[in-house]
């Protein structure tokens, strides 16, 4: 017997990931009152990561045209002695590249539920 696969639509999907976008933006945007502002060398390791996360997604197909802006952001506010600044950027940088390679793994195996049943 043929298991049954949920299926998402592509409008769905991206609803969904755009949802999951928006609340962790801004639960990592810093607006928590007792949060200690960052050391640069959290922001120089979160803007590593998201450099590594858009590696990636772009090794995958799917990095998508916000993530290095941020990356840029991050990276300026950095050297501008900005951290707080810095590390939002940085977080939201790491944060779009993370769901680019969800987006790519997800429509690498979606074609396949889009076909018709034999």
């Amino acid at each position: 017997m043929k298991s049954i696969q949920r299926r998402l639509s592509l409008p769905t999907l991206y609803k969904r990931l755009a949802a999951t976008a928006l609340t962790l933006l801004v639960a990592s945007s810093g607006f928590a009152l007792a949060e200690s502002p960052p050391s640069a060398e959290e922001v120089i390791a979160t803007i590593e990561k998201s450099q590594l996360a858009l590696a990636e997604a772009t090794s995958l197909g799917h990095a998508w045209s916000t993530t290095q802006p941020l990356i840029d952001s991050a990276q300026e506010n950095l050297s501008s002695g900005n951290l707080q600044r810095a590390i939002v950027a940085a977080k939201r940088a790491l944060l779009t590249a993370e769901q680019a390679i969800i987006q790519a793994h997800h429509e690498r195996e979606s074609w396949r539920n889009q076909l018709p049943d034999k």
